[in-house]
């Protein structure tokens, strides 16, 4: 059963899925997905399918994330907005290289490696899982 915490003194509180309307808790509707290439007016919990990154983000009280784990591009020329772990095929070398983005740099991946692929996805879970936890800790 779910415990809200005590009525709130702020109408419109959040606490996981539901929203304080100054009498009661009521289920906080979903409003979509915004598709758009720019941000829109930022509501807990909404979501952006940023057109220009082709990212789907998450509005998280404070900023815009991104609610999906890393992203594989394939392209001649390395992307310019790259989180930990995407993946990076450049294809201006033949055969193509992969290439994954440790934070600072992209980093050669050898050919039939894949540690260095999978532990980026771990970590990228660990982190996203995070990011939603500390978000249910700040609003819920």
């Amino acid at each position: 059963m779910l415990q809200f915490p005590a009525p709130p003194l702020i109408v419109g509180q959040q606490f996981q899925n539901w929203t304080w309307d100054g009498v009661k808790w009521a289920p906080t509707p979903f409003t979509g997905v915004t598709v758009s290439a720019t941000a829109p007016d930022p509501k807990l919990g909404g979501l952006w399918w940023n057109t220009a990154s082709l990212s789907l983000m998450l509005w998280n009280g404070s900023a815009w994330i991104r609610a999906t784990g890393p992203t594989t591009t394939s392209s001649n020329t390395a992307p310019s907005d790259p989180l930990d772990g995407d993946l990076w095929m450049d294809t201006s070398q033949s055969p193509p290289a992969t290439y994954i983005w440790n934070g600072t740099n992209w980093t050669a991946v050898a050919p039939g490696t894949t540690t260095p692929i999978i532990a980026a996805l771990v970590n990228a879970v660990r982190e996203l899982t995070e990011r939603l936890d500390a978000m249910e800790k700040k609003h819920g």
